[in-house]
């Protein structure tokens, strides 16, 4: 499934990876793309094995805003 989101908060670089880096590590992530331009990310992943509002609710961890497109 792909999954693209809106994220708010992001400022830097350091942001876009620290996203990157900590939803890859999910079990069910399969590609993940963010956008620092865009405030966005395009996440393909098992929706059996984690689905949108678990995704939503790690970035929210991290200390971002995520909405679904």
């Amino acid at each position: 499934m792909l999954t693209t989101l809106t994220i708010t908060g992001m400022h830097c670089n350091a942001c876009k990876k620290l996203i990157e880096s900590e939803l890859s590590d999910l079990k069910g992530i399969q590609a993940i793309s963010v956008d620092l331009t865009g405030a966005s990310a395009s996440i393909e992943h098992d929706n059996q094995q984690i689905n949108q509002q678990a995704l939503i609710e790690k970035i929210t961890e991290l200390g971002y805003q995520a909405t679904v497109n």
